[in-house]
């Protein structure tokens, strides 16, 4: 059966390049024509315009790949979903020092074509761009970097003969496989002939640019995505890269990847992540996304792939998966699903390739079905698509005071939520805080000012594109001690500055119902919450007096009711129906001093 496999994508490659180049124009123009309804333009896009070809990926059998699943130093079960821990600031610097530059290296090929089939060799600053390149692509997926073979080393003279191989004969002979090259061929060794099936190989293009369509993984035959795994194989220590251009050869690339003994190109794989995804989880900058071929992909050593589902949500909107490229665990890597999101505008929602300029764009992937491998059953990750030229300008300052103690202390943090992308100083010794944060972010700030003290938490509806000044932490509690009324009542039971219904009211609820002990309390905590303890949030409970009508003490279906349905939103004039309860003006003041709310 892998056989038959390896046959269909070897005749896909065969029959795609006998049609010769006005097919494959032809081919790359509808590409053109369906990426043109989001209008991304990437150096990607003229490379295969111009003819560049990859070839089906290089396979090694399972066995091989089964003596590199050993982890250092953790256990297995201790390894967590891919989520690279890089901040913008971190990716958008490896984008300008280690992608950036590759954009302009100069190869220098000292060699020559089949006149004297001299290899040659390149620059040594252009070998360097290749492999930045390569590791700008690992470290942004969370895999740690890696080195090349020195030149005078086997791999590397191999690689080098087999780029001048590759791109001093045709491709697409019938029954010919470049990974396989027959001794007939110009230039043949058979050092290159190694090479050649332990390497990715890419003839139209070479250097960076190679890197890049390996990790695009365009075309017919190459739909596992193969080149891409090999890049992001966790246990890839050392690589090579061979390349050629002018001098009676056609531009091509040889990229080193599979191990050859005990060469070193394989190492102990390391311990986290585990799951690979690309795009990645976290910051990835727009011109590294997949764009020509549109396929995602995530990878899990020894996951069954075979009932892999993936979802994407953008903006909470459902992306549609067009269809799965593969399911597999053929050979290339770790097992994998590759899967195509809509990226048309008039489908629905869809992915954009397009500079998503200054407000970051968010894609959230889950990948569900896994079973084997020590994989969960699903695994979620959050893809941050960013323009690294633009600036992340906004922030929010302001003051933060504890009520009846004026400014929190010193030292006293802010938690934020969401936090992903957010930086927010401790309170400093003038009651001045300030928080760094993506353009167009929204969410809530929460200052943790202990367990004892209770201050709002600031909500920010309007994406934030801007500084925004004196946005002040205000207390939301009265002095309880001054007040005239008989109950007095804190409906913030976690402590996080928000009255949550769904948390707190269903707490109070039931301490009102009779609950007693730790069952009036609930497993879960709001965001940012201070009291998360089952026993600390029952004592505060049984500190509370809920009896805000002062009719027969603290009731769960009328002072309960109507405390949670004033949480939800709900009008005091509506909230008091079926409670028994008179809503007046004079109640709703009573409630709003004695318990520290705003209700309207």
């Amino acid at each position: 059966m892998q056989q038959q496999k390896n046959n269909v994508r070897r005749s896909l490659f065969t029959a795609a390049a006998l049609l010769g180049c006005a097919a494959s124009l032809a081919a790359h123009a509808n590409d053109r024509l369906d990426s043109a309804a989001h209008e991304f333009t990437s150096n990607k896009a003229r490379n295969y315009a111009l003819g560049a070809t990859l070839p089906p990926p290089p396979q090694v059998d399972s066995a091989l790949l089964q003596s590199f699943l050993a982890v250092e130093p953790q256990v297995r079960a201790d390894r967590k979903a891919n989520q690279s821990a890089l901040t913008r600031a971190q990716v958008v610097s490896l984008y300008n020092t280690l992608f950036v530059p590759g954009n302009s290296a100069v190869m220098g090929w000292t060699g020559v074509g089949p006149s004297t089939c001299t290899a040659g060799t390149t620059n040594a600053s252009f070998r360097q761009a290749i492999l930045d390149r390569m590791n700008f692509y690992r470290q942004v997926s969370g895999l740690p970097v890696i080195t090349f073979f020195a030149t005078s080393d086997a791999a590397a003279l191999q690689t080098q003969a087999s780029a001048l191989m590759q791109g001093a004969n045709a491709w697409g002979v019938p029954g010919v496989n470049p990974h396989s090259p027959p001794n007939t061929w110009s230039c043949y060794t058979a050092s290159g002939a190694t090479a050649a099936g332990k390497s990715n190989l890419a003839k139209g293009l070479s250097g960076p640019g190679a890197i890049d369509a390996y990790m695009d993984d365009s075309g017919g035959g190459n739909e596992v995505v193969g080149h891409r795994r090999w890049i992001l194989y966790p246990p890839l220590k050392k690589s090579f890269s061979g390349d050629v251009s002018g001098a009676g050869v056609s531009s091509a690339n040889t990229l080193w990847v599979i191990t050859n003994g005990s060469d070193g190109t394989w190492g102990t794989r390391p311990a986290t992540p585990n799951g690979i995804a690309w795009p990645p989880g976290g910051y990835v900058p727009f011109q590294a996304l997949p764009d020509i071929s549109n396929r995602w992909s995530f990878s899990w050593p020894e996951a069954d792939m075979r009932n892999a589902v993936a979802t994407v949500t953008k903006n909470g909107q459902s992306i549609a998966i067009l269809g799965y490229d593969a399911r597999d665990g053929d050979g290339y890597g770790d097992a994998s699903v590759v899967f195509r999101p809509n990226n048309i505008s008039a489908n629905g929602p869809f992915v954009s390739y397009s500079n998503p300029g200054a407000v970051d764009q968010d894609y959230v992937v889950t990948i569900s079905g896994l079973t084997g491998g020590g994989a969960p059953s699903s695994v979620s990750y959050t893809v941050t698509v960013i323009d690294p030229a633009a600036a992340q300008v906004a922030a929010i300052t302001g003051n933060a005071t504890v009520a009846n103690s004026g400014n929190a202390p010193a030292g006293t943090s802010i938690c934020a939520s969401p936090n992903r992308g957010v930086s927010c100083t401790n309170v400093d010794a003038a009651g001045q805080y300030n928080c760094s944060l993506p353009n167009g972010w929204t969410g809530t700030l929460h200052l943790q000012a202990g367990n004892t003290k209770r201050v709002a938490a600031q909500r920010f509806t309007a994406g934030v594109m801007s500084a925004l000044s004196n946005q002040n932490f205000v207390a939301h509690e009265a002095n309880v001690a001054t007040t005239n009324f008989a109950f007095a009542c804190n409906l913030d039971i976690d402590n996080n500055g928000i009255n949550e219904a769904a948390i707190d009211g269903v707490m109070m609820l039931r301490k009102l119902s009779g609950f007693t002990g730790n069952a009036q309390s609930v497993s879960t905590s709001g965001v940012c919450a201070q009291r998360t303890a089952d026993a600390d949030k029952v004592a505060f409970l049984d500190a509370q007096n809920f009896d805000v009508d002062g009719v027969s003490g603290a009731q769960s279906l009328r002072d309960g009711l109507l405390l949670t349905r004033l949480m939800l939103g709900v009008p005091g004039s509506t909230a008091v129906q079926g409670t028994g309860i008179t809503w007046n003006t004079t109640l709703r003041d009573q409630i709003n001093a004695a318990c520290g709310t705003s209700f309207p």
